[in-house]
C-alpha cells in the first residue's frame, strides 16, 4: 500500500531532498533578491547569530537546577543595562525596588549578628588558627544567606557588590543609592543587636569582631595593601561564579553561592595567616562600619572603605577589557 507523501509546507519550494526557502529558490533560479528579501534574509542571520550568543555556556548548570526566571542582577536578554537604564530616574519611585531595599536592610542586620558573631565565638574559644574558624564560619553564614535571598533582591548586602554591579552595568545606579543606604542602616541595626546580646564586657574584650589591625606588627600601608588585595581576590570570583549572566548559567542557583562564600571564607583565613596583627579581610564595608558604631572603634576606618571600592573599580575594569567568553563571542574569519 503506498504511504501519502506530505506536501510541502506553504513558501518552501522542493529541489531533490533540500527544502529551500522563497529567497533561497530565487538565488538558485538567478531571479534577482528584492529589498524585502534582502532586509528578511540579514535579520534572520543577527538573530541566528544572537541565539547562538545568548547559548554559550549551555543552559544546564553544573547543580542541575534551571535558573529561576527572575533575577534582580538579570536582564531579560541576558545583555546589560543601556545607560538610560543606568540612570533611570524614575525607579526611585518603583515600589518594588523600595521593597527589595527593605529586604536588603534587614537581611544585612541578620547577617552582620551571625557573622561578627562567629568571630566573636572564634576569638572567645581561641585555637592554633583563629582566622580558619572565622572563615568557616563565615563560608557557610554567607552561602545560606545568599541562597534564600537572590531572588528577591539579587542578595548584595555588600556595597563591593552593588559598586561592581554598577561598574558591569548590571545594577542600576538608582537601586545601586536605595541599597547602599539600606547596607549602612541594616549594619548598624545589626551591630546594636550583637551588642545587646553579648553586653558589655564580651564587647570590650573582642571589639565584636571588627575590622582592625595592630598598629605594632602591621603598617597602615601593609593593611590598606592586605584589605584591597583580598576584597579584589574575592569580588573576582564572586563576578566569575555567581553574579555574571552567562556565568550563572554555568554554575546555577546553588553551586553559585557555594562558590561565592567559599570565595570569602577562603579569602579571610589566608589573609589572616600572613600577618600575627591582622585579622583578615572584610570585604564589607557597611559591616565593619555598624560594628565600629556598636563599639566606638574607627580605627583606620578608611582603609575598610577606600580598598574594596578600589578593588570593584578595578574588577569593572577587567570585566569590560575581557568580559566572560569573550574568545567565543568574537567574530569568525571567513
Amino acid at each position: 500500500m503506498e504511504t501519502e507523501r506530505l506536501s510541502p509546507p506553504a513558501g518552501f519550494v522542493s529541489q531533490g531532498a533540500i527544502e529551500l526557502r522563497p529567497h533561497e529558490t530565487a538565488v538558485n533560479l538567478g531571479v534577482p533578491l528584492s529589498a524585502e528579501h534582502i532586509a528578511s534574509l540579514g535579520h534572520h542571520i543577527t538573530r541566528s547569530r544572537q541565539a547562538s550568543l545568548n547559548a554559550i555556556p549551555h543552559r544546564k548548570s553544573l547543580s542541575g537546577v534551571p535558573m529561576p526566571e527572575f533575577h534582580p542582577d538579570l536582564v531579560a536578554d541576558e545583555d546589560h543595562l543601556t545607560m538610560a537604564q543606568m540612570f533611570d530616574w524614575s525607579e526611585f519611585r518603583n515600589p518594588k525596588i523600595w521593597r527589595s531595599g527593605i529586604h536588603e536592610l534587614f537581611l544585612m542586620a541578620i547577617y552582620v549578628l551571625v557573622s561578627c558573631g562567629v568571630t566573636v565565638w572564634a576569638i572567645r574559644v581561641g585555637g592554633p588558627v583563629v582566622s580558619l574558624d572565622v572563615g568557616l564560619g563565615v563560608f557557610v553564614v554567607l552561602t545560606m544567606f545568599i541562597m534564600s535571598s537572590a531572588s528577591v533582591s539579587g542578595a548584595h548586602f555588600n556595597p563591593i557588590i552593588t559598586w561592581t554591579a554598577v561598574g558591569t552595568r548590571l545594577c542600576s545606579v538608582p537601586r545601586a543609592i536605595i541599597y547602599l543606604f539600606a547596607h549602612v542602616i541594616g549594619a548598624m541595626l545589626g551591630g546594636a543587636m550583637l551588642r545587646v546580646c553579648c553586653g558589655h564586657v564580651v564587647t570590650e574584650a573582642t571589639k565584636l569582631g571588627g575590622w582592625g589591625f595592630n598598629p605594632e606588627l602591621v603598617t597602615t600601608g601593609q593593611a590598606f595593601c592586605l584589605e584591597f588585595f583580598f576584597s579584589w581576590s574575592y569580588v573576582w570570583i564572586t563576578w566569575g561564579c555567581g553574579i555574571d549572566p552567562k556565568q550563572q548559567k554555568v554554575f546555577g542557583p546553588v553551586v553559585g553561592p557555594i562558590c561565592v562564600g567559599l570565595a570569602l571564607g577562603g579569602n579571610i583565613y589566608v589573609s589572616g595567616g600572613l600577618n600575627d596583627g591582622y585579622g583578615g579581610v572584610g570585604a564589607n564595608p557597611a559591616k565593619f562600619f555598624g560594628i565600629a558604631v556598636a563599639t566606638n572603634n574607627f580605627q583606620a576606618h578608611w582603609i575598610p572603605w577606600m580598598a574594596p571600592l578600589l578593588a570593584a573599580i578595578c574588577q569593572s575594569i577587567i570585566y569590560w577589557v575581557a568580559p566572560p567568553h569573550h574568545e567565543a563571542e568574537k567574530p569568525k574569519k571567513d
